[in-house]
């Protein structure tokens, strides 16, 4: 099984960010996909984690730092899946209380990023297989990662902020591999921003950070073997 934890509050299936993952992982034949809606306090049970292969926390409109009782809550199962040992990839939110959780500091930045904007990527490590040192990636943060957990291995940097982190069986990504040229369009659309700015010459059929998905499911198979 692959569970996402969704802590997305977008009510539309188009854009939302579980809904997205779950979609993306079907196409690339993932099976018995359970999504959580951790945001309304759904986590899965002690069963359910024994039995997943493994697990994708997405991003949210909230911020690791405020009091909203499903967060603490998450922490603590976070620690359920760090004791298992489930390979877990933890996008943009999922990536900060990750880092929240196991030491790091999470901070607001003061500047909201946006849009397509390039990152320097460990092409060695697995997550970033088949990536150019240098990718445009879809981000949408205004929080960074100020200090990460110890132990942590910085695998993706930008000048404003780190991008993804390795952490025992957590990789973390501050970007969303999620959204799609299209899928951004839709929500530049929606919110009544400038398509062009946030696409920054970006195809419309660009897909190579989806790439981060097929990679984190392909090593979830090799470790569920």
């Amino acid at each position: 099984m692959m569970l996402i934890l969704n802590c997305d509050f977008d009510e539309n299936p188009e854009t939302n960010g579980g809904q997205l993952l779950r979609r993306q992982l079907a196409q690339l034949g993932a099976r018995n996909i359970l999504i959580k809606n951790v945001f309304q306090e759904e986590l899965p049970s002690e069963s359910e984690l024994k039995t997943t292969e493994g697990i994708i926390i997405t991003g949210s409109r909230a911020s690791v730092y405020e009091k909203h009782n499903w967060i603490p809550e998450l922490a603590k199962t976070l620690k359920k899946i760090n004791a298992l040992k489930i390979p877990t990839l933890a996008i943009c939110f999922g990536f900060q209380i990750v880092a929240q959780t196991f030491g790091g500091q999470v901070e607001k930045s003061g500047t909201f990023w946006e849009g397509f904007m390039p990152i320097k990527v460990n092409n060695t490590h697995q997550l970033f297989e088949n990536f150019p040192a240098q990718v445009k990636v879809y981000h949408s943060h205004g929080d960074v990662a100020k200090t990460l957990p110890k132990d942590a291995k910085i695998l993706a940097t930008a000048p404003h902020a780190i991008q993804a982190f390795e952490l025992k069986n957590f990789w973390c990504v501050q970007f969303h591999p999620e959204i799609t040229p299209q899928v951004a369009i839709t929500m530049a659309e929606r919110d009544g921003k400038d398509t062009e700015k946030i696409l920054n010459r970006v195809k419309i059929n660009y897909e190579l950070p989806l790439l981060v998905i097929k990679n984190f499911l392909y090593s979830c198979h090799l470790n569920a073997q």
